[in-house]
C-alpha cells in the first residue's frame, strides 16, 4: 500500500560503513509497518556489484525496504537505500541520485544525505551514525543539529568499528549515545506517538 508522507513526518537518515550490515539488520528489522515517516540509508559498499541489502531486509522487515530510484517520491513506512556508487539526496520533488565526486572518499556519502535532509526537512530529521571507520557523517551531523534536527550515535562500546560514532560525537553535541536496541526502541516510539518534531 502506498502512503504519502505527511508534511511533518519524521525523516530518519542513517549512515553505516564497516560493521554496518549487522547493525542495520538489528536496527531496521524490528521497526513497525506503522512507522509514520521514512528511513534513508547510506551504507558504504563496493561499487562493483549490485547491493542485496534492500532485498534481504525487505524479506525480514515489516517496513517496505527498497533501493532508491532517481525522482522517486517518498512514502511513509518505507526504507530507502542509496544504490552503490551514487549519492542520495532529498529534494523538494523527492529523491535525487547523482554520480558527482566522492565525499570523504565515499560515493554514496553519508554527509551528502545528511546535509540534504537537514536543508530540506529541518527539525523533522533524525540522523543516526552507526559502526564505521573514518569520519563520514560528522559534517552532516553538524548540519542536522544546525537546522534543529536530532543526532543519535551507536554506542562506541557496542559498534564493531567505533570511529564514525566517536567522530560524530566530537563534531557536534549529539542527542543520544545508544545501543542498537535503544535506537530501535526510540524510533519505534515515533510510530506510537506520531511525532514528527
Amino acid at each position: 500500500m502506498n502512503v504519502s508522507l505527511p508534511q511533518d513526518a519524521p525523516i530518519v537518515v542513517i549512515g553505516a560503513s564497516a560493521g554496518g550490515v549487522k547493525a542495520l539488520f538489528e536496527l531496521v528489522v524490528p521497526l513497525p509497518a506503522s512507522f509514520p515517516g521514512a528511513v534513508f540509508i547510506v551504507l558504504h559498499i563496493s561499487p562493483d556489484r549490485p547491493s542485496e541489502m534492500a532485498r534481504l531486509l525487505n524479506n525480514a522487515s515489516e517496513m517496505t525496504c527498497q533501493q532508491a530510484t532517481d525522482g522517486e517520491r517518498t512514502q511513509a513506512g518505507h526504507v530507502y537505500f542509496a544504490p552503490p556508487d551514487f549519492h542520495l539526496t532529498l529534494e523538494e520533488g523527492g529523491m535525487v541520485l547523482t554520480h558527482t565526486a566522492r565525499v570523504n572518499h565515499s560515493r554514496p556519502s553519508i554527509d551528502v544525505l545528511f546535509q540534504s535532509a537537514a536543508e530540506r526537512h529541518g527539525r523533522q530529521v533524525i540522523g543516526v551514525v552507526l559502526s564505521g571507520m573514518l569520519n563520514d557523517g560528522s559534517a552532516g551531523a553538524r548540519v542536522i543539529k544546525a537546522h534543529g534536527g536530532r543526532v543519535i550515535v551507536q554506542s562506541p562500546a557496542e559498534a564493531t568499528y567505533a570511529q564514525m560514532p566517536r567522530n560524530a560525537m566530537r563534531a557536534t553535541e549529539v542527542d543520544g549515545v545508544l545501543t542498537l536496541a535503544e535506537i530501535g526502541s526510540y524510533l519505534s516510539q515515533l510510530a506510537q506517538t506520531g511525532e514528527g518534531q
